[in-house]
């Protein structure tokens, strides 16, 4: 496990240098399936964290089993810190992503991408927020 992760690292960025050169090459359809799986994840973690966190808040006063899942999924998908390294690298990956999109002729894909991490962004800041506000959150 540990030499897969800087494996799949290493052919994502080779595949998005390649996408860039050759527009028309294969290794757009790697980086289009890369943007499909992303906008996957940003829509389930988005509707599941929604859903825990709409959980949390009506049953917070509640001491079931069932709040301490929605506890642990709320802080995986919302309130998780991540390394600098891995922030660097999530930008990069969508800072190549989209013109390789759109030079490869995927305009509209280009665009979805863009609006499911726009919009995880925002149901992220704004479920934060409300954690917040109701004094949920210890380390904030």
């Amino acid at each position: 496990m540990r030499l897969i992760l800087p494996a799949v690292k290493a052919l994502t960025g080779l595949m998005l240098l390649l996408g860039l050169s050759y527009p028309d090459s294969v290794a757009v359809n790697f980086i289009v399936i890369l943007a499909l799986v992303i906008c996957l994840a940003c829509f389930a973690g988005g509707l599941t964290g929604a859903a825990a966190s709409e959980y949390w808040l009506r049953h917070r006063r509640d001491r079931v089993a069932d709040n301490i899942y929605a506890v642990l999924i709320v802080s995986l998908i919302f309130f998780h810190q991540s390394p600098a390294r891995r922030k660097f690298w999530s930008v990069l990956i969508l800072a190549f992503t989209f013109p390789c999109l759109v030079s490869g002729g995927h305009l509209f894909l280009a665009l979805f991408y863009l609006s499911c991490l726009t919009g995880f962004m925002a149901v992220r800041a704004s479920y934060c927020q409300r954690i917040r506000e109701a004094g949920l959150c210890q380390n904030s």
